[in-house]
C-alpha cells in the first residue's frame, strides 16, 4: 500500500506543479518532508513572498478495500501538515534573506475515500485548503495571474470577519468571488451576515475550464501509449493540442497534435530533446505553424482512417539552429531549405535549414507555403507506401486556397524586416489593471465619499465631489510611493511600461495575420479588442506613475513589489477615469450619475459612455484594418519602394532649431546614440551617468556639451518641488494624466533624469520618438516659436489639400456626375454674403439625373480621444464662438448662397433647367477619419468620414 500511496502522491505533485506554473509561479525548490504522503514545493510569488504547496494524498495506511464510505485518518494528516508548516516556517526564518510573507496552498487529492481534517493551529501566514481538481480549474481560467489566489485568500479572510461562510468546496466560493468581479461584496453598514453556497455552485467554472483547455487523453506519438493534452488556442473550434507536462520535462515531451479525425492524429514534434529556451522558441514557432496549416488542410486527409496506425509523427529538425538569428536577409528565389529525409512506417522526418528564416522576412506566406508543399508530398509518399493514393494536385490546390490571402502568415518573428521591436533583454509579462485592487480601492473611496456625499443634481457639486476624490487619491499616491526606494520604484515602473509598449507593438504587428488565420466567429477581433482595452487602461496608468515618481522627492527604503505595483496602478487608473468624468461635466458632454448603492460608490456617464464604447470598438476595428492595409510595410521585401526624403527641409530645420535649441540632425544623432547603447548592452532598461554619455556623444558626433544638455532637458522628466504645480514655463494641465498632448508626459519625455543618471528603455524611447514627430506632422504640436508655427501651418495646409484631392478623385470615378473642386465663384459671381466672401467649396458635385447639388466641405482633422479634446473637436465642428463661426455654420452659409443662386449655378454648368423647384442643394462635411463628435451632436449638416463616403451614393 505504501508503494501505491507514494505513486499516487507523486502523480498528484505533478498536477499541483503544473497548476502553479499555469498561474505564473515557477518552482524554486522541492523540500523533503517527513511524510511520504505530503510533497512540498516552493514557488515564486512576488519579490518579497513565496508560495508553498503541500500536496496531500491518502496515506492508505488503514485502507480496507472491503469497507465502503470510510475516511482517511484525518487527525494523522492534520498533525503531519501542522508539523510540516512549522518546519517550513522555521527553515525560512533561518535563511539569510527570508521572505516577508509565505502563502501555503494545501492541495488535496482523494483516492477512493474522503480526506477530512482540521488544522487548529493558527499561523501568521495565509493558508488555502483546496482539492487538486479545483486548483487545476482555477489555474486554467486564471493563467499567468500569479497573485490571484493569494489576493483571494486575503479577501476571504477579511470577508469571514463580517460573514459566516458555509460552503462545501473552495471552487464554489471562488465562483462566487469571481462572479462578483473578484470581490466579496457586502454592504458597508450591514451587521454580521451569513452566506450559504449550495454544493456544485462552482460547476460553471469546471465547464468553462474544460471548454478552454479540453483536457483529455489521446494516442501518444509512441506506440501503444497515451498522453494527456490541452488545447493550444483555448478555442473548441481549433483541434490542436499540446502535451500536459510540467516545464521541467517540456524539453523531452514538447509537441503539438492535430486531431484529423476522431481516431487519427498527426503529431509534430522535435526530432531531439530541446536544450534551452532559445531552441524552444524556434521549435515552438515552426511546430505551431505546421500544425496550424495541417489543420487547415485536414479535410483533404480523410483517407488517414485507412492507415494501420493511429498517429502520423512529423519529426522536425531545425539545422544549425544556433545561427538562425544571424542569417542575413538575402532571399534567393531558388532557395529550398526543406528536406524530407529517411522516415519509416508512420514517421516523416522534416529537416529545415537556417535559410528558411530569409523566407520568413517576406510580406507574404511563401516560406510557409513551400514548407507545407514538401510536408504534404512526404505524407502522400507515406500513404502510397501503405497502398493509398492521394491526389497530389488536389492537395496542392487545397493548400493554395487555404493560404489566401498572402498576409495569412502564422510565423511573425519578433523583429521582422523593418519592425520597430527589438528582442533585447528580458521583460516581465504585461500587467493589466487588477480587478481585486480596483475593488479594494473603490471601498476606500466609498468610505471617503460616505462622509461627504449629499445627493445633488448640481453639475458644479458633482464636479467638485469628483475633484475631491481625485485629491484623496493623490494623497494616497503620495503616501504610498514615498515608502519605496526611488531607483527600484522607477526601474520597475519603466520595465513594466516597456512590457506594455512591446505588447502593443507586437499586437499591432500580429493583428493582420491573426485576423486572416482566425476569422471564425469574430474570434480574432474579440481577442484584439479585449487586449487593446486592457493595454489602453494599464499603459496610461503606468506612464502616469512614472511621471509622478520621477518628479517626487526621494524618500523611502522599501523594495518595490508586484503587489505594490498592482495597488499603484489601480490608484493611477482611478485618478485618470475620475478626471475624465470631471471633464465630461465641465465641458457639458454628458451627464455623470454619482451612485451610492448600499454604501458603495460608483459613477455612470450615461449616454456618453454608451456612445463612446460603441465608437471605441469601431475605432479598434478601423485600426486593425489600417494595420492590414499597411502590413507589407513591416517586411523587407515590400513591393512598394519606401524611401524617406533625407534632404534637409530648410524651413523645418530652422523651425526645429528655434523651437528646441538644437538641430534636427543633432536630435536624431543623440536619440540614435541611446538606442544603439541599449542594443549594445543587450538590456531592456539602460541606466547610465549623464557625464559619461556626454563624452560618448562628443567623441562620436562632435556634439557640444550645451547641445547634449539641451537634448536631455527637452526629453527628460526630473524631480521638482511639486508634482501638481510644475511652475513656469509649464501649465497645470501638463501634469493631468487624463489629458492628451501634455508637455510633461512620459510619452513626450521618455528619459528619466535621477541623481546624475539617465534611465530609459529601448521600446518606449523608440515609440516616443515616433509620437513626438507625429505631433508635428499632424499639426497638434503646441509650438511656441513663430518659425515652427509657420512650418506646422504649411504642413496642415498641404495635408488638407491632399485630402481634398483624395475626395475629389474618388467622386470623379462616377462619370455620371459633374465634379469641380476649389469653387470660389460661379461664373463671375463670388460666393459671398453681407460680411464678405464665404469661402470656397472644396468639392461641388452635380447629379443631373437626380437633380441634386452636393457641396462637400473636406476636413482633415485629428481624432479626439479625451473629454477635453472631444469638447474642442465638437466646438470646432458645431459650436459658434464670439470670435469665429464653426465649420457647420460656415458651410451652411455657403449652402444658403447656392439655394438663392441656384439658377446661376446650373446655367454656368450648362444644365438645362425645366423646373428649378425639383433641384436640391445638399451640404455635406467629409472628415478624414471617424470622430465621436457627430454622434454627440445633432448637426443640421451631415458629417461623415471618408470610409462612410465610399459607401454613399450621390
Amino acid at each position: 500500500m505504501n508503494k501505491l500511496a507514494t505513486a499516487i502522491n507523486e502523480a498528484a505533485e505533478l498536477s499541483s506543479e503544473m497548476s502553479m506554473q499555469k498561474m505564473g509561479s515557477n518552482l524554486l525548490a522541492k523540500l523533503t518532508t517527513n511524510f511520504f504522503f505530503i510533497k512540498e514545493g516552493i514557488y515564486n510569488l512576488d519579490s518579497n513572498k513565496v508560495a508553498v504547496t503541500l500536496t496531500v494524498t491518502d496515506p492508505l495506511e488503514d485502507y480496507d478495500a472491503n469497507q465502503m464510505f470510510t475516511k482517511a485518518n484525518g487527525n494523522h494528516v492534520a498533525t503531519a501538515l501542522k508539523n510540516t508548516i512549522i518546519n517550513t516556517i522555521e527553515l525560512f526564518r533561518q535563511h539569510p534573506h527570508p521572505p516577508n510573507n509565505m502563502f501555503f496552498i494545501i492541495a488535496i487529492q482523494n483516492f477512493g475515500r474522503e480526506i477530512s481534517f482540521l488544522i487548529e493551529e493558527k499561523f501568521q501566514f495565509p493558508i488555502l485548503v483546496i482539492n487538486l481538481e479545483s486548483l487545476s480549474v482555477i489555474s486554467t481560467l486564471e493563467q499567468d495571474e500569479v497573485l490571484r489566489l493569494y489576493k483571494y485568500v486575503i479577501n476571504k479572510e477579511n470577508f469571514k470577519t463580517k460573514v459566516d461562510l458555509v460552503y462545501f468546496d473552495e471552487l464554489d466560493l471562488f465562483f462566487f468571488y469571481r462572479s462578483q468581479g473578484y470581490q466579496f461584496r457586502l454592504p458597508l453598514d450591514s451587521e454580521k451576515a451569513a452566506l450559504f453556497l449550495r454544493t456544485n455552485t462552482g460547476l460553471p467554472l469546471k465547464q468553462e475550464a474544460f471548454l478552454h483547455s479540453r483536457v483529455h487523453v489521446v494516442p501518444s506519438r509512441y506506440t501503444n501509449a497515451t498522453i494527456e493534452v490541452s488545447s493550444v488556442y483555448l478555442n473548441s473550434l481549433i483541434p490542436i493540442f499540446f502535451c500536459n507536462v510540467p516545464k521541467e520535462v517540456q524539453n523531452e515531451y514538447f509537441g503539438f497534435a492535430v486531431e484529423v479525425t476522431s481516431s487519427r492524429w498527426i503529431w509534430v514534434v522535435p526530432k531531439k530533446a530541446l536544450n534551452n529556451e532559445y531552441e524552444m522558441k524556434y521549435y515552438y514557432l515552426v511546430i505551431d505553424m505546421l500544425t496550424y496549416w495541417i489543420w487547415q488542410v485536414a479535410s483533404l486527409l480523410k483517407d488517414i482512417e485507412q492507415l494501420p496506425y493511429e498517429t502520423i509523427n512529423v519529426e522536425v529538425n531545425l539545422k544549425a539552429i544556433e545561427e538562425w538569428e544571424q542569417v542575413p536577409i538575402n532571399y534567393d528565389e531558388e532557395c529550398t531549405p526543406f528536406y524530407i529525409t529517411g522516415g519509416f512506417k508512420n514517421i516523416i522526418c522534416l529537416d529545415i535549414d537556417k535559410s528558411f528564416t530569409t523566407l520568413l522576412s517576406r510580406a507574404d506566406n511563401l516560406g510557409e507555403k513551400q514548407i507545407m508543399m514538401h510536408l504534404l508530398q512526404g505524407m502522400a509518399d507515406m500513404f502510397e507506401r501503405e497502398g493509398i493514393i492521394l491526389d497530389r494536385a488536389l492537395l496542392l490546390d487545397g493548400l493554395n486556397k487555404v493560404m489566401f490571402p498572402l498576409e495569412k502568415k502564422k510565423i511573425i518573428l519578433t523583429n521582422p524586416g523593418l519592425s520597430e521591436l527589438t528582442p533585447i533583454g528580458t521583460l516581465p509579462p504585461f500587467r493589466p489593471v487588477q480587478p481585486e485592487d480596483e475593488n479594494f480601492l473603490l471601498m476606500e473611496i466609498s468610505n471617503f465619499v460616505n462622509e461627504k456625499f449629499v445627493p445633488s443634481e448640481s453639475l458644479t457639486e458633482k464636479e467638485n465631489l469628483l475633484n475631491e476624490i481625485v485629491g484623496f487619491l493623490f494623497q494616497n499616491l503620495e503616501k504610498e510611493t514615498a515608502l519605496f526606494e526611488p531607483s527600484t520604484l522607477i526601474n520597475t515602473l519603466v520595465m513594466y511600461n516597456d512590457s506594455a509598449v512591446k505588447k502593443r507593438m507586437t499586437l499591432d504587428l500580429n493583428a493582420p495575420a491573426f485576423m486572416a488565420c482566425f476569422p471564425e466567429e469574430d474570434y480574432a477581433f474579440k481577442q484584439i479588442e479585449k487586449e487593446t482595452k486592457e493595454l489602453n487602461q494599464a499603459s496610461v496608468a503606468i506612464r502616469f506613475l512614472i511621471e509622478y515618481a520621477a518628479a517626487s522627492p526621494k524618500k523611502g527604503s522599501r523594495n518595490f513589489t508586484l503587489e505594490s505595483l498592482d495597488r499603484l496602478i489601480a490608484i493611477a487608473s482611478r485618478i485618470i477615469s475620475l478626471g475624465q468624468e470631471s471633464d465630461l461635466i465641465r465641458y457639458k458632454l454628458g451627464e455623470v450619475d454619482i451612485i451610492i448603492d448600499n454604501g458603495v460608490f460608483s459613477t455612470r456617464a450615461n449616454k456618453f459612455a454608451d456612445i463612446y464604447n460603441g465608437f471605441h470598438n469601431m475605432i479598434i476595428r478601423g485600426n486593425v484594418h489600417q494595420r492590414i492595409a499597411g502590413f507589407k510595410y513591416n517586411w523587407i521585401d515590400s513591393e512598394d519602394d519606401i524611401t524617406e526624403d533625407e534632404s534637409t527641409d530648410v524651413q523645418f530645420n530652422a523651425g526645429f532649431v528655434k523651437e528646441f535649441g538644437l538641430s534636427y540632425i543633432e536630435f536624431l544623432q543623440l536619440a540614435g546614440l541611446l538606442l544603439e547603447l541599449s542594443i549594445q548592452k543587450e538590456v531592456p532598461i539602460v541606466c547610465e551617468p549623464v557625464e559619461k554619455l556626454k563624452l560618448v556623444a562628443q567623441d562620436k558626433y562632435g556634439v557640444a556639451d550645451a547641445v547634449f544638455n539641451q537634448f536631455i532637458a527637452l526629453m527628460s522628466l526630473s524631480m521638482r518641488s511639486s508634482f501638481i504645480n510644475p511652475g513656469t514655463p509649464f501649465q497645470k494641465y501638463d501634469v493631468w494624466p487624463w489629458r492628451f498632448n501634455r508637455e510633461l508626459s512620459y510619452l513626450r519625455r521618455p528619459i528619466i533624469l535621477q541623481d546624475g543618471f539617465i534611465i530609459f528603455s529601448y521600446n518606449h524611447l523608440y515609440n516616443s520618438l515616433y509620437y513626438f514627430f507625429n505631433l508635428i506632422v499632424n499639426g497638434t504640436f503646441k509650438a511656441k516659436s513663430l518659425e515652427m508655427k509657420q512650418y506646422i501651418s504649411k504642413l496642415v495646409n498641404e495635408t488638407g489639400n491632399k485630402f481634398n484631392q483624395k475626395v475629389e478623385q474618388y467622386i470623379k470615378t462616377d462619370r455620371d456626375l459633374i465634379v469641380k473642386s476649389q469653387v470660389k465663384k460661379i461664373g463671375k459671381q463670388k460666393i459671398s454674403g453681407e460680411k464678405g466672401e464665404l469661402g470656397d467649396i472644396d468639392v461641388m458635385i452635380i447629379n443631373p439625373n437626380k437633380q441634386i447639388i452636393w457641396l462637400v466641405e473636406c476636413k482633415d482633422l485629428n481624432r479626439a480621444s479625451t473629454p477635453f479634446e472631444i469638447h474642442h473637436e465638437l466646438c470646432k465642428l458645431f459650436v459658434d464662438s464670439e470670435k469665429d463661426s464653426c465649420i457647420v455654420t460656415k458651410h451652411k452659409r455657403r449652402a444658403d448662397w447656392f439655394e438663392k443662386n441656384l439658377q446661376i449655378v446650373l446655367s454656368n454648368n450648362q444644365i438645362q433647367i425645366n423646373n428649378l423647384e425639383v433641384w436640391k442643394v445638399r451640404p455635406l462635411i467629409v472628415i478624414s477619419k471617424s470622430m465621436i463628435s457627430p454622434y454627440l451632436f445633432n448637426s443640421p449638416i451631415k458629417v461623415i468620414s471618408f470610409e462612410e463616403l465610399v459607401e454613399m451614393e450621390f
